[in-house]
């Protein structure tokens, strides 16, 4: 994938709009847990915004965005999905997670093969 700096402003404006409305905070709660101005929020979440690492540090873990999706993920609607995932993972023990991905995994080759043997039939 090339980097699309329009395409990960967007993004990223996606991801912070969806957290912040997950924890149930406004735009204006979120600049002041920032230390930023609401108006900086607002130019984020719309995508208009060049983050500048720090802030964009800041942004990650004060809403527990998952870097990896942030920078990694070309689909906005599955980086989106996996990001409320990762959140969501956060809230659990280490084991629970370690079950859950290695149960998923597992799972999803099994479908895979099923899938690819029923083309072959």
């Amino acid at each position: 994938m090339d980097y699309d700096l329009n395409y990960a402003n967007q993004f990223l404006g996606l991801l912070v709009k969806q957290a912040r409305e997950e924890k149930g905070w406004d735009q204006e709660y979120l600049a002041d847990e920032l230390g930023i101005d609401i108006r900086t929020v607002r130019k984020i979440e719309s995508g208009q915004s060049n983050v500048a690492y720090d802030l964009l540090s800041k942004i990650i873990h004060t809403l527990e965005i998952c870097p990896q999706i942030l920078f990694y993920v070309d689909e906005a609607d599955k980086g989106m999905k996996m990001d409320r995932l990762y959140r969501e993972l956060l809230r659990l023990p280490l084991e629970d997670i370690k079950m859950v991905a290695e149960s998923a995994y597992k799972g999803r080759r099994w479908l895979d093969n099923q899938a690819v043997n029923s083309e072959k039939a």
